[in-house]
């Protein structure tokens, strides 16, 4: 199978989306374990890995 994209694990993919957010006291808890920012950033980055693999088997 050929990828397109380099595979992230799900926390690097959630550094990577934390990266994009503004620095400042209201996006602290994006590096934060167990805020309800990072687990969202961490659902989205699990979100954004299976769609991957979902376009790595469409494009195969």
């Amino acid at each position: 199978m050929t990828t397109y994209f380099p595979t992230l694990s799900v926390d690097e993919q959630a550094n990577t989306l934390a990266r994009l957010l503004p620095d400042g006291p209201l996006f602290d808890a994006k590096w934060r374990d167990q805020t309800i920012m990072r687990k969202l950033l961490l659902g989205l980055a699990g979100e954004f890995a299976r769609l991957d693999g979902t376009m790595a088997d469409v494009l195969a």
